[in-house]
Order: C-alpha cells, then structure tokens, then sequence
C-alpha cells in the first residue's frame, strides 16, 4: 500500500497516506498483542485471585472454630505472600505450559508449600499464626488445579447428549 501510495499520489499526499497506514498497521499489531497477553493471563489471574479468596476463608474458618484471633494486618499482608509464592512455585514447575499436565502442577505445589513451610520456620513467634492454614491452602492449591473450567463446559454437554439419548 505504501508503495501504491508513493506511485500514485503526490509528495505531501503519500507521505500523509503512508503515516496513516502505518499508524493503522502498529495499532492492529497493538491490539493483537494485547488480546495475546489478555488471552494468556486470564487462567493465572483467576488461580491467583481463587488461592487468595479461599486462603482468607481458611483461615476466618481456622479463627472461628479455634477462637484463635489472627491480627487482621498479619492476615493482609501474610496471606497475599502465600498466594504469590504459590502461584510464582507453579509458573516456574511448569503448570501453565502448553500442554497441561497435572504433575507440573502438583510438584510445584508441593515446592510453594515447603517453600512457605521454610520460611515461616525463620520468622519470629510473633508472626507465626497457623501452619494448619498453610497445609489446607496447599491442598486448596491442588483443588483449584484439579478443577479445569474448560473441562466443566464438557462436562454439561456429556450429560446433556447422554439424556438426550435416553
């Protein structure tokens, strides 16, 4: 097109026509890499916000049926670590590669969870609140990788085509 445009228009004409061409060419390559990057984060961001949400209903559970009160600040700025930590142990084992596959996800939350084991060890008393918590969201972790929603889609129809056939 910008050839076409240089041949075919005048000077001023085909300098303004290319600019916009090729303003339109980086503004669609914009927008597709922006739906890559959209299409690729969309699992990890709903993993990281389903282990933060199901970590703080641990432990309001844990503080309810032990009568042990968890300062609400330690809870705030431990639990999103906790989450991080399992989510950056299940990017680095492999979790979200292409192909999926439930081992790289289970050896990296077994890894997140020693990992945190390890370091609430180093820490004072006084921030040390429940190791309980820290082993039921790793077992949250491996629920939450277990559960595919893509495979839930394929679920339903299974079901539908098999009542349909009865």
């Amino acid at each position: 097109m910008i050839i076409f445009a240089r041949k075919h228009f005048s000077s001023k004409n085909a300098k303004l026509f290319s600019f916009l061409i090729n303003l339109a060419i980086y503004f669609r390559a914009g927008i597709a890499l922006g739906n890559r990057a959209l299409r690729k984060s969309v699992l990890p961001v709903l993993d990281y916000g389903a282990m933060l949400i199901l970590l703080f209903g641990i432990a309001s559970v844990y503080q309810n049926y032990t009568s042990i009160f968890i300062p609400e600040i330690l809870l705030k700025m431990a639990l999103p670590v906790y989450a991080g930590i399992w989510f950056l142990s299940l990017v680095f084992s492999g979790g979200y590669d292409k192909p999926v596959r439930l081992i790289s996800g289970i050896f990296g939350a077994a890894i997140g969870t020693g990992l945190i084991l390890m370091i609430y060890a180093l820490l004072p008393k006084d921030f040390q609140f429940s190791r309980l918590i820290i082993l039921a969201g790793g077992g949250m972790v491996l629920g939450i990788l277990s559960f595919d929603p893509f495979d839930f889609a394929h679920v339903f129809t299974s079901m539908e085509n098999w009542r349909s056939k009865q």
